[in-house]
């Protein structure tokens, strides 16, 4: 028995928030390993940020629409499975994390060291990227994607 197909297109940018997670954790540890290496005084913290920087565009890009993306491919998987998930508890966590992304970028400068707001970032980074491959694998089992239509 083969799953019921959907042709919603939202799940792209909920399969993108992981990826892009990934690409910047990495682009972290990798400059950060290159800063390691190198002995220049106060070349580190700069350095670490550049992929944040790099990446800060997409990553915002994803973080925006990725509240939406949710509720409107559950909206469509309802419709054409009989898998009925419950939009709040992804949305709630990708709009929380964005929130707390946004007090850390603009609400808590100067009155929270960097540090702790570059630890809020990387937290909110990783929620809603748990959220998203949370959405996904669930998704996979009750929905078929073209990706799966054309492995058959």
């Amino acid at each position: 028995m083969t799953a019921p197909s959907t042709d919603s297109r939202w799940w792209y940018w909920v399969a993108a928030a992981p990826l892009l997670a990934a690409f910047w954790l990495a682009s972290v540890v990798w400059v950060g390993a290159l800063v390691g290496l190198t002995d220049t005084p106060g070349l580190g913290a700069g350095l670490v940020v550049l992929p944040l920087v790099a990446l800060g565009i997409p990553i915002a890009a994803v973080a925006l629409v990725l509240p939406f993306a949710l509720y409107r491919d559950v909206a469509v998987v309802r419709t054409v499975s009989e898998w009925d998930p419950s939009p709040t508890p992804y949305v709630a966590g990708a709009v929380g994390s964005l929130v707390a992304a946004l007090a850390a970028i603009f609400g808590l400068a100067g009155h929270v060291p960097t540090d702790v707001r570059y630890g809020i970032l990387l937290g909110c980074v990783l929620v809603w990227a748990g959220v998203a491959l949370t959405y996904v694998g669930r998704r996979r089992r009750h929905v078929e994607t073209t990706l799966d239509a054309l492995r058959e």
